[in-house]
């Protein structure tokens, strides 16, 4: 009797599992199931084999994971590993396969402000920018430094201003969206901060799940704020 493999029932089989990282949202794909010879997967993706039946009957090869060190035995009935650069996986021995992995990089995000900034008649400060990942933005932030160099130094005024940390403001992001892909727009309120109306440079930095981050070119604007007219 011949399993549908090809293989003697009884004699040495296989089961193997490709598990994409969890924040990719991909499903698992079943190795047996995949005929082709070409198999592209996304960085840091695991694989799982499963060797049964007399051991050394059939043995795993590869050039995926760049492991040193204490390799498991290609005869090795349970291996597991990771994703690190495209390359072989073969599976030799009766009814075994062969796959020329191809590792699909995991792209940093990229943000870009899509307009000036402006300030309402509250004195809140708008700031639009776009978001974008090959699986999702996790988290953002805008740094806003003080522009030294851009002051407008008068009167006489040589002695350099006390030094002060920059600003963070953790960026929003979409809720209901999808973050693979989105615009936001950051509100804040500067009118109480000492750099009000100061030239600052204002930088904002997407993250994502693998912890890349991708940030944009700094943009100098002097700091959006309520005006006081009023000595009192």
């Amino acid at each position: 009797m011949v399993s549908g493999r090809g293989v003697p029932v009884g004699g040495p089989t296989w089961d193997g599992w490709v598990q994409p990282p969890a924040y990719t949202d991909l499903p698992t794909l079943y190795l047996n199931d995949i005929t082709g010879d070409v198999l592209p997967v996304p960085e840091g993706s695991r694989i799982t084999v499963r060797l049964y039946g007399e051991v050394g009957g059939l043995t795993v090869a590869e050039t995926l994971s760049q492991r040193t060190g204490d390799v498991p035995s290609a005869a090795e009935p349970s291996q597991d590993l990771q994703v690190r650069q495209s390359g072989e996986l073969i599976i030799n021995g009766p009814g075994g396969q062969a796959w020329d992995v191809v590792m699909v990089p995991d792209q940093a995000p990229e943000i870009v402000l899509e307009s000036a900034a402006e300030s309402s008649a509250r004195g809140e400060m708008t700031l639009p920018f776009a978001a974008k990942d090959d699986y999702a933005v996790t988290g953002g932030q805008a740094v806003i430094a003080l522009d030294l160099e851009a002051l407008d130094r008068q009167h006489g005024l040589a002695i350099a201003p006390e030094t002060q940390d920059a600003l963070t403001v953790e960026l929003p992001m979409s809720i209901t969206g999808d973050r693979s892909d989105f615009s936001e727009v950051l509100i804040e309120d500067f009118s109480r901060h000492v750099w009000a109306h100061l030239p600052v440079s204002v930088t904002l930095t997407a993250t994502d799940a693998a912890e890349q981050t991708g940030q944009t070119v700094p943009q100098t604007m002097n700091l959006p704020a309520r005006r006081f007219f009023d000595p009192l």
